[in-house]
C-alpha cells in the first residue's frame, strides 16, 4: 500500500516539473525567423538576421543598415521619407571603448531621454542583456539605441523613426529581434 502512494506522489511530482521544464524551453526558444536573410559584418565580426521585407540601405556596408522602403525613395540630407524607418547593427566607435557603459558615456551628447535594461531571450536558453536607451528627438526623428555584448563583442542597435509613428513599438520589437538573432564571427 505505502508504494503506491510513493509511486502516485512521485507521479504528481513529476508530471508538474516536466510541464515547467517545457514552458522554460518555450521561452527561450527564441528561432530565427523563417525567410528571414543573414548579414555578416567581418569588420565589426557579427552575423545577425534581418526580414526580407527590409531593404539594405547601402548594398555592400561593413555594417547593417535596413531600411523599410524602397533605398530611391529616401529624402536627400534626411534619409527617412514619410512613414519611413532605419534600423542598424554597429560595431563600437573607434575610439577606445571597452565596455558599454563607456560606449554609453561617448554617446551621452546624443541626449539621453530615457534609459532601461532588458534581457531578451536568444536560442538555447542563453538570452543577451541590453541597454536602451531612447534618445531626444532630433529635427523630428525619434532613435533608440541598444548596447549590448555577444561573446565579448561589443555592439550596438538603433531603430530611427519619426516622433509619433503609430508604428514605432513594432520597428522597437523588431531591433530586438534582431539584436537576439546575432552571433559572433
Amino acid at each position: 500500500m505505502k508504494a503506491k502512494t510513493i509511486s502516485r506522489f512521485l507521479r504528481n511530482l513529476v508530471r508538474p516539473g516536466l510541464l515547467l521544464l517545457w514552458a522554460v524551453g518555450t521561452v527561450y526558444s527564441q528561432q530565427i525567423p523563417k525567410g528571414w536573410k543573414p548579414f555578416e559584418s567581418s569588420r565589426s565580426g557579427y552575423l545577425v538576421y534581418y526580414p526580407p521585407q527590409w531593404r539594405p540601405l547601402f548594398p555592400n556596408e561593413s555594417n547593417l543598415e535596413i531600411v523599410n522602403f524602397p533605398p530611391s525613395s529616401r529624402v536627400s540630407g534626411v534619409v527617412l521619407p514619410p512613414g519611413g524607418a532605419l534600423i542598424n547593427v554597429v560595431g563600437p566607435p573607434a575610439t577606445r571603448v571597452a565596455t558599454i557603459e563607456q560606449w554609453l558615456a561617448y554617446d551621452a551628447g546624443a541626449g539621453a531621454q530615457s534609459q532601461k535594461t532588458i534581457i531578451l531571450p536568444r536560442s538555447n536558453r542563453e538570452s543577451v542583456k541590453i541597454v536602451e536607451v531612447v534618445q531626444q528627438p532630433i529635427e523630428g526623428e525619434e532613435t533608440v539605441a541598444c548596447y549590448f555584448d555577444v561573446s565579448g563583442r561589443l555592439l550596438a542597435g538603433h531603430a530611427v523613426y519619426w516622433k509619433g509613428d503609430p508604428n514605432a513599438a513594432q520597428y522597437i520589437g523588431l531591433l530586438h529581434k534582431i539584436i537576439a538573432s546575432a552571433k559572433r564571427l
